[in-house]
């Protein structure tokens, strides 16, 4: 396990608040990449390392490529919500994005390799997309845990309230008394939602925004 001490040498985190919340990424772009590795038999040490990242979640105030994914509800998870029991969930969600990044580019691979492979092709295809569907379920499923996750971390200034238990599954919240809502029920649930999700999406490297910085 990293002390804090051995984490001041990145001079990209700011450890005051840190209150034993998990640092998601020691990968940073400032200009050039900057990246630091666990060493020793414990993972005690951290040594800064010259390298690039061929897939990596990382910080940095603007992208490094303009192929590169930056999504606000990841962020939020990076920077504020990165509490011990959200670890699992953030983990599966940055492994289920990089993967979808891969389907979608053989998506495009098998479309353009249409005239060199005549028999096939739609089987392949067939196969991709239903993986990327059960990528997207295992999405909205993580994303629903790491909200539960939190939410069960809230402390209510008025103790005296109910707080209702979020439910961990993405389908047992679109479910009522057992049966499955409908699209329109669903709708106006999220209608009565004041505000936009101020959710983006780009693709395949992920980017962080300077959280620590």
């Amino acid at each position: 396990m990293i002390a804090v001490a051995q984490l001041s040498s990145v001079p990209y985190l700011d450890l005051t608040n840190l209150a034993g919340r998990f640092i998601p990424s020691l990968c940073f772009y400032d200009a050039r990449w900057r990246m630091w590795i666990e060493a020793g038999d414990d993972r005690e040490f951290l040594i800064e390392t010259a390298a690039v990242p061929a897939e990596a979640c990382y910080f940095s105030v603007a992208a490094q490529s303009d192929v590169d994914l930056n999504l606000g509800a990841l962020n939020f998870l990076a920077q504020r919500g990165c509490i011990a029991s959200v670890q699992r969930a953030f983990a599966g969600l940055i492994d289920d994005l990089f993967n979808l990044s891969g389907s979608l580019a053989k998506i495009q691979l098998l479309e353009r390799s249409r005239e060199t492979i005549p028999n096939g092709l739609s089987r392949l295809a067939t196969t991709e997309v239903e993986y990327i569907v059960m990528l997207c379920r295992s999405i909205f499923d993580l994303y629903q845990e790491a909200m539960s996750r939190l939410w069960d971390s809230v402390q209510l200034f008025d103790q005296q309230k109910h707080r209702q238990k979020l439910k961990l599954s993405y389908a047992d919240m679109v479910t009522f008394k057992g049966a499955s809502c409908d699209a329109e029920q669903i709708r106006s649930v999220a209608d009565a939602v004041d505000g936009k999700s101020p959710w983006s999406i780009y693709s395949p490297r992920l980017i962080l925004p300077n959280w620590f910085v």
